[in-house]
């Protein structure tokens, strides 16, 4: 194990604001059959102010960095300097951490960097001037979700119809702790064509175990009048945030009701923790749609990448990546 991860393990151990998609045992599972390391970017004094944990895939002595599965984001935290900057001085502490991560990166020799950003991130000006490039992605996201009437309200008239059906149908929402079926309704999903899921069913259960350990998620599943298992949803609740981190449907049941009531059920169960929920959501637009309808911010986010050179960067626009 690498002087960094060992530091960057001590480091996160005993802080509450490191996001659970950083901590070490959650890259441990998400990295399976890869490898995973991290920069740390230090002041003077020692102390550290950037982390950069990131996924390698090495192939043919080649290597690469991926984003890897069940994690909605990564990149990099940057933590505020020892003392009060004014603006000025606060963007010049930031690209100046930046760019000691670019050389940092070079240094490593990647044939490829690929990693999603938190929405926080925004100033990555230093990195654009290091020939790294971004494509801006958008999720939708809810603030304030312990006002329940205000975001009830703010539901699309489509969204409050379809609770007010569900409340009137025979069909329940319970929960549960059979993360195996949500695995098996998010294969559904698909169509049930399992090379399409981005993650194996082993890989899914062995993170459960792992955020039942030393986190918070939960499940929630919805039966029709028969009691039979139509839907479900497996909640992250974080420090400060709730992820909906995955959903799962029948193919064979069409209505969008159940799981709109569904997530509007983790909503308040979530409310109870924390103030916002995150949808960790999708570009492919019925996705993004529906997850639209229940009236969150469009919050833009960035995937950042590099190619080594001109000749990597044309092989994988063949092979589209």
């Amino acid at each position: 194990m690498s002087e960094n991860k060992e530091e960057y393990k001590r480091f996160i151990k005993n802080r509450s604001d490191i996001p659970i998609f950083f901590r070490d045992w959650w890259l441990d599972i998400v990295s399976e059959g890869k490898t995973w390391d991290v920069i740390l970017i230090k002041d003077k004094e020692g102390c550290i102010k950037l982390v950069l944990p990131f996924v390698i895939h090495k192939q043919y002595n080649f290597k690469i960095s991926v984003q890897p599965p069940l994690t909605p984001y990564l990149g990099a935290i940057i933590f505020p300097p020892s003392q009060k900057l004014r603006r000025v001085k606060r963007y010049s502490y930031e690209q100046q951490l930046l760019e000691r991560l670019a050389d940092d990166l070079h240094a490593r020799k990647l044939l490829y960097f690929n990693q999603l950003f938190a929405f926080d991130f925004s100033n990555w000006k230093a990195l654009y001037w290091k020939d790294y490039q971004q494509t801006t992605y958008y999720r939708f996201v809810l603030d304030n979700i312990k006002d329940e009437e205000s975001i009830l309200a703010g539901f699309k008239y489509s969204k409050r119809y379809e609770l007010n059906k569900f409340e009137q149908s025979e069909n329940t929402i319970e929960e549960g702790e059979n993360v195996g079926l949500i695995y098996d309704l998010i294969l559904s999903s698909y169509g049930d064509h399992q090379g399409k899921v981005p993650f194996s069913k082993r890989l899914y259960l062995k993170l459960d175990q792992a955020i039942q350990k030393h986190g918070h998620r939960k499940i929630f599943f919805a039966k029709n009048k028969e009691g039979q298992i139509i839907a479900g949803v497996l909640l992250i609740i974080d420090f400060d945030c709730a992820y909906l981190l995955n959903t799962g449907m029948d193919y064979q049941y069409k209505d969008s009701t159940v799981k709109t009531a569904l997530i509007w059920h983790s909503i308040r169960y979530a409310s109870k923790f924390v103030d916002r929920y995150d949808f960790c959501g999708s570009m492919i637009r019925p996705i993004s749609d529906f997850f639209r309808g229940f009236g969150g911010y469009s919050r833009p986010y960035f995937r950042v990448y590099k190619y080594q050179n001109r000749l990597v960067k044309a092989i994988f626009a063949l092979l589209g990546k």
